[in-house]
């Protein structure tokens, strides 16, 4: 104890150091490294400090502040998460502006109570340029007296490499000791890798079982083991670099924590090949609940150590996925690449689209799925340094994966008109294709440079326009077609756009009044209102409102009308007069916009609107303008008419019913932006506001729930107007029996088997008007009554069946998330056979023991339906040598048809006969005879001129039958050999020898068509030898059928030198 008390206080005087130098080691580390060290922050500044720290300790001060930036912000992430549960954040950031380092984790409780806590756990995290997902879902119980036991579910998607996996674990904590095991297994197949061109990659399936301790007499010391191992060849469980074949690891770690802020931990990891690593870390921890002094007492870090303390701790795992390599087969390698452009010609807009579509094959044209497709446009679209474009055209993707068949696509998009070279790369292999741009016109832009011009046919208005593509850009060359109505006659006109994209029109007529001017161009028009007036000017203009306080129901209608006089006081006549309103987004003209006044030099206009307000009615004639008011009058509802949207609402308090208003005026026109003011009977209780406006379509909306299963009253009012509907709230369905009120009906489809399900709520009461669905186990099984039934007062839904197959169906009943089943037995109907009819669809085989005819029996009812699962009988007369294949004794399928397949080895004819229900049908069937013979054999192969020698007897003497027709299995051969006399008699010494005879050989299935060789003994044949000893040898062999006692034979002669 006063070796650990020294060396407390010696950490604690050394603590600014220590935290120097550990940052360093962190450092190096990460130089000689990709991988990362993951470290639990809980301290609101810890992050900063180890970063600040290592920036400070390489003299670089700007990553310095980056990092006191991103821990800042880790921090402040990890306070706001920490309000709903535990959190833990690493922001890390390099001089270059990457995250690739950071994660994040959040465990959330979803139920909690002193005896059990579910909750889940997010993750997502980027090692190795890995965006990486994890979510989890778990249940910690404390049911035993100082023990938690949990288990937990884990989803980890590598979202960049498209690796998934499930993650199972399970954890017992105490007092001071955290137990925990975890198992890994891979969802995703074996796929193109990003790490490496020429491999696949997929999860590794594995586990770990970790534990963790702390001494109660002193729970400053902490310590933990694991041990890790994951399965198969090539598996990166230190470093994709080092790849390893099963590997395993085991990870031993001392921690101190001296006071609660701040704990010093090592950890050394060693697995095999010699693999190891060592991770130093120091931790900090800050409540802001607690004063510093609290924080840096020693005697508080027993409360750290305790099962209550450690409650919402994070679950301890690797939440980084695992992976295994696999080098690819050349055979699946990208050979060759043909690109088609397969949507082409778009407008340069900017927004359509052109698409490209690449097919990957092997070499010998086998498509390649999942092969990486870099995308890339030759001579434009690539990103520069500064993250510009070389040009405006742009590509959907910089890459892609090939489906199944091969392929992959892009789209591509240009602003400008022209063609662009779309390249596809994999490997080493690359193609390429082009795709064009077309110009489009965006839009036309019409204006008047001169109006109002005199009505003597000479005087002139003007238009001009002007031409944009969608871009903006003017567009020079672009043919324009102009046209006026009301005898407006052109006069001077450009035919097409100049180099400003502008072409001007000038136009004359000798009618006072309104001309409207039309350019048109690729399909787009503008149009523009001029006038011309009478010689006389226009002084004033005069307006009075006619027509006033109509209702705002987007119908009826204000009136007003405009007097137009000269200097002289005088009405005009024919003169062009514009109307517009002022004062109103909803308010619009019902009338022509643009008029012309009568003999007396009048106009006139109408206006609706849809809301209630005083607008602005405007008219200008000859430059002259005048304006009056007019009102719009609030419609009044007249009727409410309430319809149930959503009904039958469990009574949980949180499923709801909806009910919708809608409020009509007197005309049945809908009343928009009026008040509807709600109230619910019952126990009910609205979800939604109670006081809301209708909205254009004169419609509001209420939501409700209740706790108590019941009918209740939903009333609405506006302006006086009132209406009502009932809404039914349903008790919540606890369990579904289902019970066989009539069983063991005929397979007729005639006589039913009836099922009855009782619904009833959780305590045990029947659920009346409850949706039921039913389900049938059985294809040939159909309900007499409906599938989708409702249940009765006493809770109850009932359902018939009947079936065409003797089986058992099991009928399931379905309420709500709760269901149940039974199952009846339907008995086999009787039948009455009323015809057997057989035929013969194979006959005429050879009677070789081994092909076969083909009987079929056809068996019907008296209105000759064909009968299923009839038992049948089949018997063979007229021969002693035939034989059945197949079962003599059957049941005939769907169809009622019965098969029987028979071989003979005589040539002959049989009487094949069917028997059912008591009724027959017979047929005759042939066998051809077979062939068999002749037969013929060698000796050694060679001619039978020239002698065999000594050295190829002393191997063994080969006899070789040669196929013969008619071969078959079963065939009996007997060969044998014999010396037949001395070619040299004058030759000393020796005798002949006795005659040799192979054991039979029976040919074998393997052997049927192919020769035969056997071999003599050839010490049984060097016994008669001389100097020049010269003998006579003969072969033969004798092939016997058993079954039909036929035999066939050959024999060959050879001469032999024995010496």
């Amino acid at each position: 104890m006063k070796s650990m008390a020294i060396m407390q206080i010696l950490l604690q005087a050394t603590l600014p150091v220590a935290l120097s130098i550990s940052a360093s080691v962190r450092a190096a580390e990460l130089s000689q490294s990709t991988r990362s060290v993951d470290k639990d922050n809980t301290s609101p500044y810890s992050a900063q400090m180890a970063q600040t720290a290592t920036a400070l300790s390489s003299g670089n001060v700007s990553a310095a502040g980056a990092n006191m930036a991103s821990g800042y912000a880790g921090d402040s992430v990890e306070k706001w998460l920490s309000q709903f549960g535990t959190a833990r954040v690493q922001l890390n950031v390099d001089d270059k502006g990457n995250w690739d380092d950071s994660a994040i984790d959040f465990l959330a409780p979803l139920y909690d109570s002193k005896k059990a806590m579910l909750f889940t756990q997010l993750g997502l995290r980027a090692p190795d340029d890995r965006v990486t997902g994890n979510f989890g879902l778990g249940v910690r119980t404390f049911y035993s007296e100082n023990w938690m036991f949990g288990a937990n579910v884990f989803f980890d998607d590598d979202f960049t490499g498209d690796n998934r996996r499930i993650g199972l674990g399970g954890e017992a904590w105490t007092n001071y000791l955290k137990l925990s095991a975890n198992t890994y297994l891979g969802t995703t197949d074996w796929h193109s890798s990003r790490d490496f061109d020429d491999y696949y990659e997929k999860p590794a399936d594995g586990f770990d079982v970790r534990a963790e301790g702390y001494l109660p007499a002193y729970p400053q010391l902490g310590a933990k083991v694991m041990y890790e191992q994951y399965y198969g060849d090539k598996v990166a469980l230190f470093d994709k670099d080092d790849l390893q074949s099963n590997p395993s690891a085991i990870t031993v770690g001392m921690s101190y924590t001296p006071v609660p802020l701040i704990t010093a931990a090592v950890d050394y990891r060693r697995g095999q090949d010699s693999m190891d690593e060592t991770h130093f870390g120091i931790n900090f921890r800050y409540n802001f609940g607690q004063t510093l002094s609290q924080q840096l007492s020693s005697s508080e870090v027993q409360n750290l150590r305790s099962l209550a303390g450690s409650r919402y701790d994070l679950v301890e795992r690797n939440n980084e996925i695992v992976l295994q390599y696999k080098q690819k087969k050349q055979a699946d390698a990208v050979a060759n690449m043909l690109l088609t452009t397969v949507k082409d010609n778009s407008p340069a807009d900017g927004v359509a689209a052109n698409t490209v579509t690449v097919r990957a094959t092997t070499s010998d044209g086998t498509p390649v799925r999942n092969a990486v497709i870099s995308w890339s446009i030759i001579g434009g679209a690539q990103k520069t340094a500064t993250g510009s474009t070389a040009s405006d055209a742009q590509l959907s993707a910089e890459s892609g994966v090939t489906d199944g068949n091969g392929n992959a696509s892009v789209n591509i998009t240009s602003k400008t008109a022209g063609q662009v070279t779309v390249q596809a790369t994999s490997g080493d292999i690359s193609g390429t294709a082009a795709t064009t741009f077309v110009q489009s016109v965006g839009s036309l832009n019409l204006t008047l440079i001169q109006n109002n011009s005199p009505a003597d046919g000479s005087g002139q208005n003007a238009g001009e326009v002007t031409v944009k593509d969608i871009n903006g850009n003017v567009m020079s060359g672009v043919a324009i077609n102009w046209s006026v109505n009301n005898d407006a006659k052109v006069v001077a006109s450009d035919v097409q756009t100049n180099a400003q994209g502008k072409a001007s029109v000038h136009y004359t007529n000798t009618k006072a009044g309104a001309v409207t001017l039309t350019a048109s161009a690729a399909g787009k028009t503008a149009s523009v209102n001029s006038a011309f007036v009478s010689q006389s000017e226009v002084s004033n203009v005069t307006v009075t409102t006619t027509t006033n306080n109509a209702q705002a129901n987007n119908s009826a209608t204000n009136a007003a009308q405009a007097l137009v006089t000269d200097g002289n006081g005088q009405p005009m006549a024919n003169a062009s007069v514009t109307w517009s309103i002022s004062g109103s987004a909803t308010a619009s003209l019902s009338s022509a916009a643009t008029v012309t006044t009568n003999a007396q030099g009048m106009a006139t206009v109408t206006v609706k609107d849809s809301v209630a307000e005083t607008v602005t009615i405007v008219a200008n004639a000859g430059g002259k303008s005048g304006s009056s008011s007019a009102i719009f009058t609030q419609t009044a509802a007249t009727n409410i008419l309430l319809t149930v949207q959503q009904n039958n609402a469990t009574a949980d308090g949180v499923s709801t019913n909806a009910v919708q208003a809608k409020v009509t005026d007197g005309s049945g026109q809908p009343v928009a932006n009026t008040a509807v003011s709600w109230s619910v009977g019952g126990s009910a209780k609205a979800t939604s506001a109670v006081t809301v406006n209708t909205n254009a379509d004169g419609i509001a909306t209420l939501s409700l729930s209740d706790s108590v299963a019941e009918s209740v009253n939903v009333n609405a009012s506006a302006n006086g107007a009132q209406g009502q509907a009932t809404v039914t709230f349903v008790p919540t369905i606890s369990s579904v029996f289902v019970a066989v009120t009539a069983n063991n009906a005929l397979a007729d489809g005639t006589s039913a088997n009836t099922f009855r399900a009782t619904v009833t709520s959780p305590s045990g009461q029947p659920v009346a008007n409850a949706s039921v669905a039913w389900s049938l186990s059985s294809s040939t099984a159909s309900a007499t009554t409906t599938l989708n039934a409702t249940t009765d007062a006493s809770g109850i839904a009932t359902l018939s069946v009947t079936d065409t197959v003797a089986e058992s169906v099991t009928a399931t009943a379905k309420a709500g998330s709760a269901q149940g089943q039974a199952t009846a037995t339907f008995n086999p109907a009787a039948v009455e056979v009323s015809s057997v009819t057989v035929t013969i669809p194979g006959n005429n085989q050879p009677a070789n023991d081994s092909a076969t005819n083909q009987a079929q029996a056809l068996v019907t009812d008296v209105n000759n339906q064909p009968l299923a699962n009839v038992q049948l009988v089949w018997s063979i007369t007229g021969s002693a040598t035939v034989n059945a294949t197949t079962p003599l004794s059957v049941t005939t399928d769907s169809n009622g048809i019965a098969t029987l397949r028979f071989t003979d080895t005589v040539g002959e004819s049989v009487t094949v006969t069917a028997t059912a229900g008591g009724k027959q049908g017979q047929a005759t069937a042939t066998f051809a005879s077979a062939a068999f013979g002749p037969l013929v054999i060698e000796l050694e192969h060679g001619s039978n001129t020239e002698a065999i020698n000594v050295a190829t007897v002393r191997d063994g003497l080969e006899l070789t039958v040669d196929a013969y027709p008619g071969m078959a299995e079963g065939d009996q051969i007997t060969a044998s050999f014999k010396v037949t006399g001395v070619v040299d008699p004058d030759s000393p010494g020796g005798t002949l020898l006795p005659d040799i005879t192979l054991p039979v050989h029976t040919v074998m299935a393997s052997e049927v068509g192919q020769p035969i060789v056997l071999t003599f003994d050839g010490d049984g044949l060097l016994g008669f030898q001389g100097e020049t000893t010269v003998l006579t040898g003969t072969g033969t062999a004798i092939v016997v059928r058993p079954s039909t006692q036929q035999q066939i034979s050959d024999s060959t002669s050879r001469v032999f030198d024995t010496w």
